[in-house]
Formats: C-alpha cells, structure tokens, sequence
C-alpha cells in the first residue's frame, strides 16, 4: 500500500471518529425528547381517562384545586417567571395507585413511576369543579428548568414538553 493510500485511509477514520459522536448525541437527544413526548401524553390521557367527572375526588386531593403532582426522579428547578408553587405534597404514584393506574406489565402506565429521561420529575397540574377535571402534564425537558407558566392555560415555553386534557 502506498503511502498517499495509507495517509488518505487514516484521513477517513479521523474523520469519521470526529464525526461519530456528535451524531450519536443527536440520535440519543431525539430519543430522549421522543420517550419523555410519548409519556406525558399517555399520562395526561390515563388521568382524564380514568377521572372523567371528579377525578379530584376518586384520587382523594379534592378541595385543592388546582393541585400539582410530582412524579418520581429529581425536582426539576422552577424558573422565577414560570409561577408554578413549591409545594408538590401529593405524590403522582400515590394517585395512580388510588385511580388504579399504577405501572403495569401491558407498558400502558409504565413510565408513570419513572422518572423522565433526564432524571426529573413528570409534573401534573389537576383542576376541577367536582364534575370535570382538566389535566396537564410536563417535562421539564433537557435542560430540567420548568420555563412554561403554572396554570391550565398557560402555552409551552422553553423546552418544556407539555401535553394538556
């Protein structure tokens, strides 16, 4: 093998090696974003699904509307200007557990009791008036910073992935 070959191959791999993981980053990003996507929908869905009218009642936080549930993992940080409350007293596996939607083998409440894939907690914002009962769901996203505003209504901000009932 000539030397401009031999210079030319080792080129190639050192390239490819520079290029490998950026792109393996990139993928594992997309996961990421994807799993955590993916369950904030099936938890905001679950939880309208099962509490219907007073869903407040069957998971015993009535008359604390609205009321935030945190899930499993680490307290994602609350930015100043998002307004959500510190206060997260009531578990969001212990109101699974009540609704019976605890994690199950069929993969429909799996990633309830899991925290999201950055290791923060799913949040869940519950308010009703005894009849109905709406139901957001989030991630903090990557960046574990809770950007979006508290309440019901407020739209998506950062990379918080939000999904609402």
């Amino acid at each position: 093998m000539s030397g401009r070959r031999l210079a030319a191959i080792l080129a190639a791999v050192v390239v490819l090696a520079l290029m490998l993981p950026p792109l393996a980053a990139q993928q594992l990003h997309a996961r990421r974003i994807a799993r955590a996507s993916a369950a904030v929908e099936r938890l905001a869905t679950a939880l309208q699904r099962a509490g219907g009218a007073g869903l407040a009642q069957h998971a015993g936080i009535a008359g604390r509307a609205p009321v935030v549930l945190a899930g499993a993992g680490a307290a994602p940080v609350l930015s100043a200007e998002s307004g959500w409350p510190a206060d997260r007293a009531v578990s969001l596996a212990v109101v699974l557990r009540r609704l019976a939607l605890a994690p199950q083998a069929d993969g429909e409440a799996r990633s309830f009791d899991e925290p999201d894939p950055w290791g923060n907690q799913y949040l869940v914002v519950i308010d009703g008036d005894g009849l109905r009962a709406s139901v957001m769901a989030l991630s903090a996203g990557p960046n574990g910073i809770v950007d979006t505003p508290f309440g019901l209504a407020a739209s998506p901000r950062g990379d918080d992935i939000v999904v609402r009932r």
